[in-house]
């Protein structure tokens, strides 16, 4: 914040009063809220384009910034992107538009906006609204609000990462809707956890919530999982069985990994969006079903519908609401309080005594890449509350896997720096690395399904060499 900035809020804050801005290209719209907004008390500033609007909110830093959707030389979305930018310090901002486009919406609230108000504006509901966010854009203890709702409906779900953040503030506006949800998520980012949490802070919280891993459903069975089947529909078929949708009705079907249904299934479930109706396998009457639908993937499906590998109508229906969760590479700087998180609740899950981390082994935890994201963090740190001793946990201490990854690429400074750390008591050097080399060639061939020369050009060695080391291993 600059001078002339911290000078003008430290001004208003004495005053008691707050300050909103208004940016909108129709000067009628400017002076009604300009009027409205007065009568409340609050002092308010107008601009009439986003360019003016964002200049002033440099300059004046408002409470509140209420912008409009479509304006000539500077859209909503745009100038809502440019004050996300200023970060912690960016005023909230709710978004005005004469169109309720649910398209807009999404996207002004992936951007950080606090509500969407569509046009014409009722004056008493504007004014609640205004009201709401202004309470709201710092609590007394200075929580971010989002965190707030996150801590009631989602505690398992821990960081203060903005991506986030943004995440839960859209799931607070479109919990009480039945909008059809796609999450989109790297393994491990916590799609179902997110799911759950949108369940729970919704009208049908008392009703199922019945996830379904379509990954793990061979095609042949995928038909009768989702929608049952009645008694001699098939061989071996002596009774009827009821499907996931049955056992959702009145609450929520999450139906993870989507990107793998078959074509056959995908046809059947863009039936049920269009209809709201199914029919199980060995019966031809349809019955009726009211369930939520969310869905979650780690396929980039526009590009996959894009190719033909997936039904972009039935991609239309489920991308009503996209929502995407960062990666844990992404919200690095959430590691540290994750990992305590985790410490803690493995220390109260195996009767172990609480621990802290050194500072050498939150910055190793920091700096590994956590391809599985948080799954992989967890099982990481419930490893180590397994293994530890007791007292405070090192880098020793780091499962191999892990440990390892801070023996390739740019080693050599990162030991420098002390991001490596020698407990008190010593180490057996020729034990640690012989289990890491262990580990690593495991990983390698792994990867390469067993083929042992691919393996061993991923280490770096010749094929009789892997050979050796793996028959010394083993031994």
């Amino acid at each position: 914040m600059s001078e002339v900035e911290r000078l003008n809020a430290t001004t208003r804050a004495k005053l008691g009063r707050r300050s909103i801005l208004v940016i909108d290209d129709h000067e009628a719209t400017l002076t009604a809220l300009r009027v409205l907004f007065r009568r409340q008390g609050w002092d308010v500033t107008t601009a009439s384009c986003g360019v003016d609007g964002l200049e002033l909110i440099a300059s004046s830093a408002p409470d509140l910034a209420l912008v409009d959707l479509n304006m000539d030389d500077l859209d909503g979305l745009a100038v809502l992107a440019r004050v996300r930018e200023a970060g912690p310090s960016a005023p909230p901002c709710l978004m005005m538009s004469a169109e309720n486009s649910v398209p807009a919406a999404v996207e002004a609230m992936r951007l950080g906006a606090r509500d969407f108000l569509v046009k014409p504006l009722d004056p008493r509901v504007i004014v609640e609204r205004v009201h709401q966010a202004l309470g709201s854009s710092a609590s007394v203890d200075g929580r971010d609000p989002r965190a707030a709702w996150r801590d009631l409906h989602a505690p398992g779900i821990v960081g203060e990462d903005e991506r986030l953040l943004n995440v839960f503030h859209l799931l607070e506006r479109i919990s009480p809707t039945d909008c059809t949800v796609l999450i989109h998520g790297e393994s491990g980012t916590g799609k179902e956890r997110v799911a759950r949490a949108l369940h729970a802070a919704s009208p049908r919280h008392e009703e199922p919530f019945v996830p379904v891993n379509c990954a793990a459903i061979p095609e042949t069975l995928i038909e009768r999982e989702l929608f049952g089947h009645s008694r001699g529909a098939f061989s071996g078929a002596t009774r009827d069985r009821e499907g996931r949708f049955a056992a959702a009705d009145g609450g929520t079907l999450f139906l993870d990994e989507i990107g793998e249904m078959s074509p056959a299934a995908q046809a059947k479930l863009l039936r049920v969006l269009q209809d709201r109706e199914f029919a199980p396998v060995g019966e031809t009457r349809p019955r009726r079903v009211d369930v939520r639908i969310v869905t979650a993937t780690k396929r980039d499906l526009g590009a996959l519908a894009e190719r033909g590998g997936f039904r972009a109508d039935l991609f239309d229906r489920l991308n009503q609401i996209p929502l995407r969760l960062p990666s844990l590479r992404e919200r690095a700087d959430d590691i540290p309080q994750l990992a305590r998180h985790f410490l803690d609740r493995a220390a109260a899950r195996f009767g172990r005594e609480a621990s802290e981390f050194s500072p050498a082994a939150i910055a190793h935890l920091h700096d590994y890449p956590w391809p599985g994201n948080v799954r992989e963090l967890e099982n990481a740190i419930e490893q180590i509350v397994l293994h530890a001793d007791g007292g405070v946990i090192g880098v020793a201490d780091i499962p191999t896997p892990i440990a390892a990854a801070g023996l390739v690429g740019p080693a050599t400074e990162r030991t420098r720096t002390g991001v490596f750390e020698l407990p008190e008591q010593g180490v057996d050097l020729r034990a640690l690395l012989a289990r890491i080399e262990l580990e690593l060639i495991e990983q390698a061939l792994a990867r390469t399904e067993g083929n042992r020369s691919q393996a061993a050009r991923l280490l770096g060695l010749n094929r009789t060499t892997l050979v050796e080391k793996l028959r010394r291993t083993r031994c």
